[in-house]
């Protein structure tokens, strides 16, 4: 009697521990990569500090999951920056710098939401200013397995300011 109770007792943890581990994998906590999702968080404002200093707009393909209202909104924005400060126009671009200062990640149920602090310096051609913008982001990345896509970019608090170089 005792023997079989042991085994029940050794049956039952063992499909419990399978269960946790099951439950685990499907929400993707073997997964998790923070150094990835900040990784491909750099790759995204790349892409889009490009467009400034670039006549022809940069692909977000593998960065933006296509298809989402975000890819779109996403397109119409970097569409109009290409635009905007492409050759020839008052805003032609000679240099674009940023930074991204972390300020939180949380990972849940396949999803990050990455809180970060984008600065972003322009430097204009024939114009003694620097742009100088600081937005903060809620980046939300969707993990599909192994693959990351940013599915919104919510951008709040831009300060904008103009700095004038040092002139003699």
């Amino acid at each position: 009697m005792f023997k079989r109770i042991c085994i029940c007792l050794i049956a039952a943890a063992a499909v419990g521990t399978a269960g946790c581990f099951i439950y685990a994998d499907h929400n993707g906590m073997f997964l998790r990569s923070d150094e990835k999702a900040k990784a491909l968080v750099d790759e995204y404002v790349t892409s889009v500090v490009k467009n400034y200093t670039s006549d022809t707009k940069q692909s977000f393909r593998g960065i933006v999951k296509q298809g989402c209202d975000f890819w779109y909104l996403n397109d119409f924005k970097t569409s109009g920056i290409a635009k905007s400060h492409s050759e020839g126009t008052g805003l032609e671009v000679d240099a674009a710098d940023y930074s991204i200062d972390y300020n939180s990640i949380d990972y849940r149920n396949k999803q990050y939401t990455i809180d970060a602090t984008v600065t972003k310096i322009i430097r204009y051609r024939n114009a003694p200013e620097t742009d100088t913008s600081v937005s903060r982001h809620i980046i939300t990345i969707e993990q599909d397995g192994c693959e990351m896509y940013i599915i919104n970019d919510e951008k709040y608090d831009e300060l904008i300011s103009t700095e004038t170089r040092d002139t003699p």
